[in-house]
């Protein structure tokens, strides 16, 4: 799959699933969707989206979106280099979604860490309200990055997202 930046001003990040239906493979996928598939491969991969429809987006106006509810992942599409819908983003806040070593939502920061190699971690401020995150890859335009959002209190992972950087 050719994963080059998809030219838009947003960053988006995506789960890009794996082949093994209902596990996250950092850097690789879940539900056997991939970053830069058509509506019409997501399909075929993941069968038919619960609901699906466009959504207003700040920098680009819109998106269209695919929400799968068992398991409960969420694919966010953008006009590709081709001119046709391609993935841009999947992401899960379920727990049922893990990776091969047992993480996903709801693991600590922790076991986390112990799983993975090469991670940063960050705690962000916006306003007072901090915010943690850690990731594998980088943030740099046309670079696969995936990210673990981390309570900041309890250290517990809520969301997962794979994708692809393009701002």
């Amino acid at each position: 799959m050719d994963h080059r930046p998809i030219s838009l001003s947003l960053l988006v990040l995506a789960l890009v699933p794996s082949a093994a239906a209902g596990a996250v493979v950092p850097g690789k996928g879940m539900l056997g969707i991939e970053v830069g598939m058509t509506r019409a491969q997501v399909i075929a991969a993941a069968g038919g989206p619960t609901s699906s429809g466009e959504r207003p987006d700040p920098i680009t106006g819109s998106h269209t979106q695919l929400y799968y509810a068992r398991p409960a992942v969420r694919v966010i599409m953008h006009s590709g280099s081709q001119g046709e819908l391609e993935v841009s983003s999947v992401s899960t806040r379920r727990g049922r979604e893990r990776t091969a070593r047992g993480i996903g939502v709801g693991s600590s920061e922790r076991a986390l860490r112990a799983s993975l190699s090469g991670e940063r971690c960050r705690t962000y401020r916006y306003g007072g309200v901090a915010s943690r995150q850690c990731w594998l890859g980088s943030y740099r335009p046309g670079t696969l990055t995936t990210a673990f959002a981390i309570a900041p209190r309890t250290r517990i992972v809520t969301a997962i997202s794979i994708g692809i950087v393009i701002d």
